[in-house]
């Protein structure tokens, strides 16, 4: 948003002051390591499809996704029928649970 309007993300939320300038430094650092994270993310991986998989997921990760229920990037190819076990949540729905 800060990008859109072309101005700190302190004058559009209107943080004034030296809180303003920190919450500036904040969002200039947490959006630094995000990139960091994402972009590292899909380094090791054998194909693009596998990156961005694995960047999606540390994408979510980073925005505080919990990576037990979520279905950021693809379903796990380690995972194997020996291993998995299949639970239902609350909401009725089956989890695939990898021993992994």
């Amino acid at each position: 948003m800060s990008q859109a309007f072309h101005q700190p993300p302190s004058l559009i939320y209107e943080v004034k002051g030296a809180a303003g300038l920190f919450f500036d430094k904040g969002i200039f650092h947490f959006g630094r390591y995000v990139e960091g994270v994402v972009e590292s993310a899909g380094q090791d991986a054998l194909s693009p499809a596998f990156a961005r998989s694995a960047q999606a997921r540390a994408f979510a990760k980073a925005m505080g996704d919990d990576m037990s229920t979520s279905t950021a990037g693809f379903a796990d190819p380690f995972s194997s029928a020996e291993t998995d076990v299949i639970r239902v949540d609350e909401n009725g729905d089956e989890i695939l649970e990898s021993g992994y």
